[in-house]
């Protein structure tokens, strides 16, 4: 039988389901609390089960206040009013989930299942207007791959090639890990100074062509994994779910702590001038 990404994502939220019990009273403070730092960022998920689900989006809100900011949560019903949310935030998180359409993707052969064109509409807009505002943006696996639509990239599917399934895309029976080599000199790499991170995967299309993105991670079988866009205070894209790993490995927690950082170095800049 074959498991659909939306089963994969069903099957890790009710393993999270405890985990919620035990952690309400934190997922309170990190929506209605007062951010640590000042800092509030933009979350933007799904409007579909299971994905808009609270304990869904439970590690990107504990990510999000270990690193001292408040989540803003941007679903598809908020397209209207985009322009006042991104008014009242100082940084945006594009998450995981749903597939492409290949409407969007400009792949034939694209291997989407579970798509969502409401979401894509709204995130794509997202992006191109975080980047327009100077915000710092963090992509991930999804989100990923949409900036890289946004920045004339392609993606392709990898369903049909075991080895790269195996090592890339997980199911409820498997978890799949694997290295990232951050590339010298970019933000990927300033961030972990490390030759090489662990991360986890959970998808089945990757990026073919980064268009006119900076490549700055790369697996050993030669997946893009990150990319950044040159220019910008901080727009990074990564391939895999660094909210789901930074609930145990302080170094996952990086990534979102640099998002932060970048959000109050802007603050900063706006009231020296």
């Amino acid at each position: 039988m074959k498991i659909r990404k939306r089963h994969v994502m069903l099957f890790f939220a009710l393993l999270c389901l405890p985990l919620l019990i035990l952690l309400l009273p934190v997922m309170l403070i990190a929506r209605f609390g007062r951010p640590r730092r000042g800092i509030r960022v933009a979350l933007a998920v799904s409007d579909r089960w299971p994905a808009y689900l609270q304990y869904a989006r439970l590690p990107y809100d504990l990510a999000i206040l270990r690193a001292g900011a408040k989540v803003i949560t941007v679903t598809p019903n908020n397209i209207a009013e985009l322009d006042k949310l991104l008014d009242q935030v100082d940084a945006v998180i594009v998450s995981g989930g749903e597939d492409i359409s290949p409407f969007f993707s400009l792949t034939k052969h694209s291997g989407a299942s579970d798509t969502n064109i409401r979401r894509d509409e709204l995130e794509m807009m997202m992006i191109r207007k975080a980047e327009q505002r100077n915000l710092p943006l963090l992509c991930i696996c999804r989100g990923m791959q949409l900036l890289t639509m946004v920045h004339g990239g392609h993606l392709v599917c990898h369903n049909n090639d075991p080895a790269i399934s195996r090592k890339h895309k997980s199911t409820i029976s498997h978890m799949a890990m694997h290295p990232v080599f951050p590339v010298a000199g970019t933000k990927l790499d300033a961030i972990f100074k490390r030759e090489k991170i662990g991360v986890n995967s959970i998808h089945h299309q990757h990026v073919g062509n980064p268009g006119d993105l900076i490549v700055s991670g790369h697996s050993d079988d030669d997946i893009i994994e990150a990319v950044e866009v040159k220019g910008q205070r901080f727009v990074l894209g990564v391939q895999w779910h660094p909210e789901l790993l930074a609930i145990f490995d302080y170094r996952s927690e990086k990534l979102f702590t640099a998002l932060v950082d970048a959000a109050c170095e802007g603050e900063k800049l706006e009231v020296r001038s």
